[in-house]
């Protein structure tokens, strides 16, 4: 099993769902990541790929850099209009 496949969220607020490969109409090397952050009124679909305990990607102009332990994912976005987004969610959290 992929440790990086899960549903992330926190407070009952943000969320981060990432699926790889042919789940998500990639090929097997390559993630899809949604985010929703609701109070900043961001949400977006990435395309990563994996390295160094993380997940690199980008949505259109927008980039995003996380690390995922066993427990968190936590990184930034920086979209392409300037503001950057911190992302700090649990693991497998139920809302």
């Amino acid at each position: 099993m992929d440790p990086f496949v899960a549903a992330y969220c926190a407070n009952g607020s943000d969320t981060a769902f990432v699926v790889r490969g042919a789940d998500a109409s990639l090929p097997d090397n390559e993630y899809r990541v949604a985010v929703h952050k609701p109070f900043e009124g961001y949400n977006a679909v990435f395309t990563a790929q994996a390295g160094g305990g993380g997940l690199t990607g980008t949505a259109g102009g927008d980039s995003l850099s996380v690390n995922i332990t066993p427990d968190t994912m936590a990184g930034t976005i920086q979209a392409a209009d300037g503001p950057i987004y911190h992302l700090n969610l649990t693991h497998n959290c139920a809302q």
